[in-house]
């Protein structure tokens, strides 16, 4: 049996080879072997120790002693030849490995020249190796050797990244290194701010155990005054007219510039003659954005300018900087069409994101031109939700007029509901937005005129038949009793607007079937009309007397009566 052992020094691989052309010297293809094959008396077997010293060993004289063993299994060792043994069964060598000592310096790195805008530090990463085998200290200098004589250190690179971090602050000129290990660090080159030119800095590495032997590499740091300022392209901005406070008020711009990129970018404001105020906008993909939403309140005009800086320096005298001209939008609650008998009148909330409220009036629904007006209201300011509306304060809330003012056919109003972060919930209630509907406040309470919820659009859709308070609260869930009109009489044939026509509180998908006391149908309202006038369905006003209704919604069938008085 073969083996060997380190008995001092260093630890060497090692591996033992069986000679078989007994050359006395190892060949390509000589076999590993741990063992000799059996050996008849007189037989020889040649091998050889094959020893792999590192790049990094350590240098002296007596680097490593080996000791090799051969053990037999058999006899009492009588015909052993070998040069000494220490017993019957085994005999053994000793030789040491001399590694020469030596120190080196190995510069692994070379950054680039970098061209650079006043006011920068730049940092060249730089990586060295104890190339000897034997520890040493080193000793580092920069030093401009041409040029400016800009502000230079040495800062050491404690995540070994070559990627600067404000908090690698250490600076350093010394290095003591083991053989094989390696030093990271930065050489820091400062330009004042509206500097111009260039520096050329030379590192230098010396080691001080050996020879005093050095590398060095050289940098040169231009700085560059940007010669044009940046190139600001408007993105999206508000129409100069909106109509309606509270939804997304968003300004954006891009700003670029190619030579030193942009520093900062300000949007600067106005609100009606109040003191000028100053948004310091961040980018996303050099889209830069302003958001009013929650700063504008009530009515008012805005004047507003962007202003972006190039990175050479801040925003002050001393740099390039490009400001638009100032435009003006003008905030104003009330939306009016003046002579209106038919047609829209939509409210423009300066949002495009969403839809918005208007009002649709067929021909024929009004009997004479009127005024339109549609002003909203503040939320906070109008009653409190009661009956089926499930909060207290309206998501949005208008006054339609001329107040009192009835139509002869269903009139289609849509409201705009807040979900400004489209998350799928009312933004002041929090509720589900498939529960918001359209209510009317009839002087005591507010009533529930239903609706279709568009999620896309953020609206709420409900045939109406006179001007009012609407708003859009979240309803509840919906017993019986809301479903039914309030209106126990109603006088079609009386005086326009005063008791004409009956309202039941139903949305989405619903029948509504009217007989008379006889049982025989009179009227159908559906597709959303959810308002009875007292006519049959040529539009006659029915007679008087008792009416049943039957309401069939959500599975349920529903009956009241209502009584029709001319």
């Amino acid at each position: 049996a073969l083996s060997t052992q380190t008995t001092s020094g260093q630890t060497f691989p090692i591996r033992l080879y069986s000679d078989n052309d007994a050359s006395s010297a190892y060949a390509p293809g000589d076999p590993e072997c741990q063992s000799t094959p059996v050996l008849l008396p007189g037989d020889t077997f040649y091998f050889s120790a094959g020893i792999f010293v590192p790049a990094n060993a350590v240098g002296g004289p007596s680097a490593s002693s080996i000791k090799i063993i051969a053990k037999d299994n058999k006899g009492n060792g009588s015909n052993d030849t070998w040069p000494s043994a220490s017993n019957d069964d085994t005999i053994e060598d000793t030789f040491n490995i001399s590694v020469p000592s030596h120190y080196g310096i190995n510069l692994l790195t070379f950054p680039a020249d970098q061209k650079v805008a006043p006011g920068t530090t730049v940092y060249y990463p730089y990586m060295f190796l104890n190339s000897g085998n034997l520890p040493d200290t080193y000793t580092l200098t920069a030093t401009t050797t041409a040029g400016q004589g800009w502000p230079v250190t040495i800062l050491r690179d404690n995540n070994r990244d070559g990627i600067h971090q404000l908090s690698e602050t250490f600076s350093t000129g010394t290095f003591h290194l083991d053989p094989g290990q390696a030093a990271y660090f930065f050489v820091a080159v400062s330009i004042p701010a509206a500097a111009s030119g260039s520096a050329t800095v030379r590192l230098t590495i010396q080691e001080h155990n050996g020879t005093g032997g050095t590398v060095s590499d050289d940098t040169v740091t231009t700085s560059l005054l940007d010669a044009t300022p940046p190139v600001i392209t408007v993105v999206s901005e508000p129409v100069e007219t909106i109509n309606m406070v509270g939804n997304k008020l968003l300004f954006q711009v891009r700003a670029v510039d190619p030579e030193r990129g942009i520093d900062k970018v300000l949007f600067r404001y106005q609100i009606s003659g109040r003191d000028t105020a100053s948004l310091s906008c961040s980018a996303l993909q050099s889209v830069y954005s302003a958001d009013l939403t929650n700063i504008v309140t009530g009515s008012c005009t805005i004047s507003y300018s962007w202003l972006a800086a190039n990175a050479t320096n801040q925003v002050n005298s001393d740099s390039l900087y490009t400001e638009t001209s100032s435009r003006t939008i003008t905030i104003n609650t009330i939306t009016t069409k003046e002579n209106f008998t038919s047609g829209t009148l939509s409210v423009n909330d300066g949002n495009a994101d969403d839809g918005e409220t208007s009002l649709v009036v067929p021909e024929g629904a009004l009997n004479a031109p009127v005024n339109l007006t549609i002003t909203q209201r503040n939320r906070n300011d109008v009653q409190s939700g009661t009956g089926a509306a499930d909060s207290l304060k309206p998501s949005t809330v208008y006054d339609i007029g001329p107040e009192g003012t009835t139509f002869n056919k269903p009139v289609t109003l849509t409201l705009l509901y807040t979900d400004l972060d489209r998350d799928g919930k009312e933004d002041s209630s929090g509720k589900n937005e498939h529960t918001m509907r359209i209510f009317w406040w009839d002087g005591i309470e507010w009533r529930l005129g239903g609706g279709t919820v568009n999620t896309q659009k953020k609206t709420v859709t409900a045939q109406v038949m006179h001007f009012s308070r609407y708003a859009v609260f979240p309803a509840k869930f919906l017993t019986a009793s809301d479903y039914r009109p309030k209106e126990k009489i109603i006088t079609p044939a009386g005086s326009p607007g005063q008791n004409d026509f009956a309202q039941f509180g139903v949305s989405g998908d619903f029948i509504i079937n009217i007989f008379d006391i006889n049982g025989m149908k009179v009227r159908t309202l559906n597709n959303g009309n959810s308002i009875w006038h007292g006519e049959d369905e040529n539009g006659n006003i029915v007679e008087s007397g008792v009416y049943i209704y039957q309401i069939r919604i959500n599975g349920q069938i529903i009956s009241g009566t209502i009584v029709v008085a001319k």
